[in-house]
């Protein structure tokens, strides 16, 4: 009888041993579990404390680049150069010239005011760059004939021939070819190159 209720005792201790290892095994995997999570709820809030930070100093940059930028004011010796692009014969004229004194210290914002049309290209303290498109053509095309003998300039607008300069230069000792060419009229495009062809035959 002694013996059965010493076994009995030792299955108690045996199991009472399992039951109270099982309790602590499960606590300290719990206290793991926790310090995991602590640290993830850290690392999280670190990164979120990154991520603000970052974003702070992108929108403080992008202020002061706002800021710098609106603040560049226009120099009494800026130039001030404009493009006017015509659709219908797809040239570009450049027109440069100095900025009026009325625009001087102005701001883009300021500048933008006085030519609304135009896009604005180029924006610095020293030059300021503008163009426009729009509808025709420019008046920047001629067609030179011969008109009684001599060379004759027509300029050429919306279609229509108007006289631009009778020259005094002969066809009488032009080549036959130069001749038929000048009586059919010979179109040229721009001032300088209208100006290099009358060179070419006085």
């Amino acid at each position: 009888m002694n013996r059965i209720i010493v076994i009995l005792v030792c299955i108690l201790v045996i199991l009472s041993a399992i039951i109270l290892g099982s309790v602590i095994y499960e606590n300290k995997q719990g206290e793991k579990i926790a310090e995991i999570s602590n640290k993830a709820q850290v690392s999280d809030k670190v990164t979120d404390d990154c991520v603000e930070e970052y974003e702070e100093m992108q929108n403080q940059e992008n202020t002061l680049d706002a800021n710098s930028k609106e603040e560049i004011k226009l120099s009494p010796n800026c130039s001030l150069i404009i493009k006017t692009h015509y659709i219908d014969c797809d040239h570009t004229s450049n027109q440069y010239t100095n900025l009026p004194e009325k625009l001087v210290n102005k701001t883009e914002e300021e500048f933008k005011k006085e030519y609304p049309d135009y896009k604005i290209e180029k924006f610095t303290e020293n030059e300021v760059i503008i163009s426009k498109d729009i509808n025709g053509e420019c008046n920047e095309h001629y067609i030179v004939r011969t008109v009684d003998g001599k060379l004759t300039v027509f300029r050429i607008e919306r279609g229509i021939e108007e006289l631009y300069e009778q020259t005094e230069i002969s066809t009488e000792y032009m080549t036959e070819t130069d001749k038929i060419q000048f009586e059919n009229g010979l179109k040229v495009y721009g001032k300088e190159n209208l100006s290099q062809l009358l060179e070419d035959f006085e």
